[in-house]
């Protein structure tokens, strides 16, 4: 678990080779021992564990592998959040994560973030350009509002072609 090889880049060759010889690809190997080390060290240190819910109930995607693997180096909880039950944001509450939802949240949902914001929580808002408008989640909006961010329209573009994220 302390090397981890990524094959990102393989070429039809590859697939091909691996598929009629069994012959293993070559991938790109990583370092993980840092990130590992780190995360056992913090996992016994701590007086807690972080506990992140997920507001699920407007269509929201699941998070990629990526992102539920730094949940999962932090040794996170995780578990879904239903603010319209009315029952409040629990106190062991370290993150809110909101993962790109397809319909706005409610006033009552707006107003309940926002109050937690100002207890100092802290809410991670995903969105993607297909759903997300201020004209579109006017109550979303007021929430990222809240945390300094507003909606613009464009496309933001990254001048370097070696981190794209796709090609």
């Amino acid at each position: 678990e302390i090397y981890t090889v990524s094959y990102d880049n393989l070429t039809e060759e590859d697939y091909y080779n691996y598929y009629y010889y069994g012959i293993q690809p070559q991938g790109t190997p990583y370092f993980k021992g840092e990130l590992e080390l780190t995360s056992a060290l913090d996992y016994v240190t701590r007086n807690y564990i972080p506990t992140v819910y997920f507001i699920n109930n407007h269509d929201e995607d699941t998070l990629n592998a990526t992102m539920a693997s730094y949940l999962d180096a932090d040794s996170s909880i995780t578990s879904s959040l239903t603010l319209l039950g009315g029952e409040g944001i629990p106190a062991d509450c370290t993150a809110i994560i909101l993962n790109n939802p397809k319909t706005d949240i409610s006033v009552f949902e707006a107003e309940t973030l926002r109050s937690y914001l100002n207890r100092g929580g802290n809410v991670i808002l995903i969105t993607d350009y297909r759903y997300y408008s201020n004209a579109d989640m006017p109550n979303l909006a007021t929430v990222a509002a809240h945390m300094g961010m507003q909606s613009a329209d464009g496309l933001l573009v990254e001048g370097d072609a070696n981190r794209y994220n796709t090609y």
